[in-house]
């Protein structure tokens, strides 16, 4: 495999990364978590006695070398299906480690450039301030697919990063960050990039919608407005020197030098452009480099989720919350739901959890739980739900997970049943378990919870309940999580022989 740049053997031994005596090509054809893991030994490699050129030069090289093996890694990370919850944080800390050290190696020669080390007029500073903001973006986007926390430290660095760059006139200076790159980057634009992760709501997406998200947000720079003036028209702001995140403009900041605000810009209009593109020919387009490994479907959902949150005005909840403070039990999962509603507790090593619920609305909860060794919680996960001091169990699904702390989260529930009930279903001359979310009544809508692959769409079902024989004709898939299908389906009333009513 050829580098992505102009070496073709073995590295110069000026050039080579310490102790290192592997190829370039040889890199590259390691398994992509060892590359990397050697990528990351290597950062902390780098002789200090090296002059500040010299080391800048080693780091750019270093990183342009991992660059295909990091992509690999994160693809593996995000798309692999049978990861176990430890492989996969393994994943996620080899990922998260090496952009961390990338981040303390190119702020050291920062360091050095400001403090007008010899040889510092001699550095691309331009082309650094790039690099540490790209590899800020790296880390705030490895932190979000765990949910957070985002630590002051991640605020703080990546803000003082760009204000660093104004003050030596290259914020917005554009360049190519990497040998190959297609398009123009900034100083100012990577900073961007970060504060738009953060604005565009990303703890209700899954870790590979945020992906898609990240390529977005790059795809629509050019659209968004980013300024130090308060201006109609600005929807966000930040204070590039204090290690908080940006927040909607809600009323007048006290103005200082470091305030920036920004907005979505023309980038709304551009999004509904490429929406309407992609509708009209069932792709995605080539000029976004976003990779053909994700769909168009999802591209789309991705879409209308960046319109929603992009906008001056933000999504306003469907119903009113009231504040609480009540234990709730909760369990994990299809299979454990179906144990609890058949009266069978906690048998199969069906485990329950205790959260405190801090607020409920009709539709949904929001609930603190504290961090587990074995983290099952994702969006779109399947839970059971008791509140406390009752005997009944609730249905529901995961829609938003924040990591306040290392030790506590907190998660947003939309409750989908709120009488289920266990019914056998016969339907293509096949009998099955399934969740009943709804009370049936002739004519209504309800909701049927099946296993992966159970829904058919030309196949009704029926099923007795409390000795009346019901069907169920299916309307439509109203959803696909974790575990489970969500399906809909019209009430009507069978006779003996399973035929509706006329």
């Amino acid at each position: 495999m050829q580098p992505l740049f102009a070496v073709t053997s073995e590295l110069p031994a000026s050039h080579r990364p310490p102790g290192a005596l592997l190829a370039v090509e040889e890199l590259l054809s390691m398994e992509p978590a060892a590359a990397i893991l050697a990528a990351a030994s290597w950062l902390d490699a780098v002789p200090e006695g090296l002059t500040l050129p010299m080391r800048l030069e080693r780091l750019l090289l270093l990183e342009e070398i991992a660059r295909p093996q990091a992509r690999r890694l994160g693809h593996d990370y995000l798309t692999s299906p049978r990861l176990g919850r430890r492989q996969e944080y393994r994943l996620w800390q080899i990922n998260n480690d090496y952009w961390t050290r990338l981040v303390a190696a190119y702020e050291n020669c920062l360091d050095r450039y400001a403090a007008r080390e010899a040889g510092a007029d001699n550095i691309d500073a331009s082309l650094l301030y790039a690099r540490l903001l790209h590899a800020y973006v790296a880390c705030h986007k490895w932190a979000r697919f765990r949910y957070g926390p985002i630590g002051s430290r991640l605020w703080s660095g990546s803000g003082l990063a760009y204000l660093g760059a104004v003050e030596a006139g290259l914020a917005g200076h554009p360049l190519f960050a990497f040998p190959g790159a297609v398009s123009k980057t900034s100083p100012e634009r990577e900073y961007l990039k970060v504060l738009m992760l953060h604005a565009s709501s990303m703890d209700n997406l899954l870790p590979l919608e945020i992906e898609v998200a990240l390529h977005l947000i790059s795809y629509f720079l050019p659209h968004f407005t980013f300024t130090d003036e308060l201006r109609h028209g600005n929807v966000f702001w930040v204070d590039a020197a204090q290690p908080l995140p940006p927040t909607r403009l809600a009323k007048r900041p006290e103005l200082t030098p470091t305030l920036r605000f920004f907005s979505a810009g023309k980038a709304l209009k551009a999004v509904a452009e490429l929406r309407r593109r992609i509708e009209k020919t069932g792709e995605v387009p080539a000029d976004i480099e976003i990779g053909r490994q994700y769909s168009a479907a999802s591209v789309l959902s991705v879409l209308d989720h960046l319109a929603l949150y992009w906008g001056p005005t933000p999504p306003a909840r469907s119903n009113t919350r009231h504040q609480v403070n009540s234990r709730l039990v909760v369990i994990n999962g299809l299979a454990a739901i179906k144990l609890r509603l058949a009266g069978n507790g906690n048998t199969n090593g069906d485990t329950s959890e205790d959260w405190i619920a801090e607020n409920v609305s009709r539709d949904g909860m929001g609930a603190k739980r504290p961090l587990a060794a074995s983290d099952w919680i994702r969006i779109g996960a399947l839970v059971g739900i008791q509140p406390e001091g009752g005997d009944n169990w609730l249905v529901g699904v995961i829609r938003r997970v924040s990591r306040e702390t290392e030790t506590l989260s907190f998660v947003g529930i939309e409750t989908v049943g709120k009488a289920p009930r266990l019914i056998v279903a016969a339907g293509s001359g096949v009998n099955s378990e399934a969740t009943l979310l709804d009370t049936p009544h002739v004519g209504d809508t309800v909701s049927l919870v099946l296993a992966h692959g159970a829904f058919d769409q030309t196949a009704p079902i029926t099923f007795e309940l409390d000795g009346v024989k019901m069907r169920l004709q299916p309307l439509a898939l109203a959803e696909t999580g974790t575990d489970f299908v969500r399906g809909r389906y019209r009430v009507e009333a069978s006779t003996d022989d399973g035929a509706p009513e006329a």
